[in-house]
């Protein structure tokens, strides 16, 4: 929706202004780097004291598996030449799925198997820019400034097994979003007419106020060292969410519609949750479902509050990785000298 929402305000700009336009490119992207979240962090800390019932640690393994950007990016961009200089317009949509698997040893020697679900996260982006040569129409500065939303979703499925032990979770949810501005750049060099050389980069704007929102519901349920266990621990908090990304690469002109780009790209995320607002509770009892007469567990109730404000406010980042390759489709706008007007 949001997509949506920013292709609309770029098309409302476009044709908004009695102006010959120059150019409109279509482009599509694949980024083959691996993406690491900063959640695997908070997970391994959140359990290293108390993190199963009854017990002093459980030591969280790294998390193995896989994670696709299947598109980076899908976008539009339009570009108006004046006298000196060329008004660039972005739209670009980027998405990546990602599935992990981890396992997990306790003081009391059992076994906990975990794995993410359905784990995704979406980024909308529309920038603004002003492009200008410096050197004989062989460098070229681009400044901007844009607007970003990012949207990140994932489940958690854990069994936990073992001696007198049936631990699991029946209801595990990540969700968030964040909207912020951002600012980025673009230096190209012109080898020749047909290669070029290019560094993309995209810096957060410091201090400023972001609207977010996160939400973690990590709920278990089961019979652990003969006592059966009810955990209910729903988190909020709004977030700090601040990106930066490097793209090297070498841009290829095919002809005057098609160009390609292939290079290294890099992008960490700097994550913190400073005002996390949760409630956890545990119900505990001896014997079985069978016979479950639950007590409020007091201690467990501060100790994980305090302890997962104090994990959650820390600072740490998600990181991607690796190899791109993107191609872009060129119209030419201005072609028999059509005026676009807006409308009256």
């Amino acid at each position: 929706m949001q997509f949506i929402i920013y292709f609309l305000c770029l098309i409302f700009f476009i044709f908004s202004f009695e102006v010959y336009s120059d150019e409109l490119k279509l482009q599509l992207g694949y980024w083959d780097g691996k993406y690491k979240t900063e959640i695997e962090k908070r997970f391994q800390q959140d359990d290293l004291l108390d993190g199963a019932p009854d017990g002093i640690t459980r030591l969280n393994q790294r998390w193995r598996g896989h994670s696709n950007s299947f598109l980076f990016p899908l976008g539009v961009v339009y570009s108006k030449d004046y006298s000196k200089w060329t008004l660039v317009t972005r739209g670009n949509y980027f998405h990546r799925s990602f599935n992990y698997k981890y396992t997990a040893w306790d003081t009391f020697t059992n076994f906990t198997r975990g794995k993410t679900e359905g784990g995704y996260s979406s980024d909308y982006e529309l920038d603004f820019g002003y492009k200008r040569s410096v050197w004989k129409e062989k460098i070229f500065l681009t400044g901007r400034i844009g607007l970003r939303s990012h949207v990140k979703n994932f489940g958690i499925n854990e069994l936990t097994l073992g001696s007198n032990t049936l631990f699991t979770t029946w209801n595990a949810d990540f969700m968030s979003y964040s909207n912020h501005f951002y600012l980025g750049g673009e230096i190209l060099y012109k080898l020749n007419s047909k290669i070029s050389f290019l560094l993309d980069f995209v810096l957060p704007i410091p201090n400023q106020t972001q609207v977010s929102s996160m939400n973690y519901n990590l709920d278990r349920i089961g019979n652990y060292i003969n006592r059966t266990y009810i955990e209910l621990n729903d988190m909020k908090s709004s977030y700090i969410y601040d990106l930066s990304r490097f793209t090297f690469g070498i841009e290829y002109t095919l002809n005057q519609n098609w160009n390609f780009q292939f290079g290294y790209r890099t992008e960490n995320t700097d994550v913190s949750y400073p005002n996390l607002k949760t409630r956890p509770i545990r119900l505990a009892s001896g014997g079985t479902f069978t016979n479950f007469s639950p007590s409020l567990d007091f201690q467990y109730l501060f100790i994980e509050e305090y302890l997962d404000k104090q994990n959650y406010k820390k600072n740490y980042t998600s990181s991607q990785q690796g190899l791109f390759f993107s191609t872009s489709y060129k119209f030419d706008l201005t072609k028999g000298q059509t005026k676009i007007r807006s409308k009256k």
